[in-house]
């Protein structure tokens, strides 16, 4: 496991997001399609109806799209805390990739959520941050190290 990859897992959770949204606005599209037929006039074209249809088959393409983004994530979450739990011994580590790659934590909050409890954490917020880089770059070593083979990492 390297930066790349766990950076790839970011990237398809910001895409199921894209698809979530555009397949609501599509359902709202629909929706919106079909409510101005509900006023009980009579129509003389189809052309509502073929909008309407065109719309259905767009909005089954974004979920089935959706539904395989959503498999590939599951696999690859899957395989990212596989990693991080043989890998990875400190728990501080561990955290700060979930937080980091699976949740999409900015370092702020990451650094707030590990050290906000310490009393000096507001007046000394800049070197808890760089506590987070530290910890987060050795844990990208640790995974890298594994994915090469390296000795030293946690597993021999």
């Amino acid at each position: 496991m390297d930066k790349q990859q766990l950076k790839d897992y970011k990237r398809l959770r910001e895409e199921i997001e894209c698809e979530q949204e555009r397949l609501e606005m599509m359902e709202i599209k629909i929706l919106g399609i079909s409510s101005k037929n509900s006023d009980g006039m009579p129509r003389s074209s189809s052309s509502e109806y073929d909008k309407m249809a065109t719309q259905i088959a767009y909005k089954t393409d974004i979920e089935n799209n959706l539904a395989q983004l959503l498999q590939q994530e599951k696999i690859k979450r899957k395989e990212i805390e596989k990693e991080i739990v043989e890998w990875l011994e400190y728990p501080d580590e561990r955290m700060i990739i979930r937080l980091r790659y699976i949740d999409g934590l900015s370092w702020r909050e990451i650094s707030e959520l590990l050290f906000s409890k310490r009393r000096d954490y507001y007046d000394e917020e800049e070197k808890y941050k760089k506590r987070v880089y530290r910890l987060h770059g050795n844990a990208l070593v640790k995974l890298a190290n594994a994915n090469n083979g390296v000795k030293g990492s946690k597993k021999e």
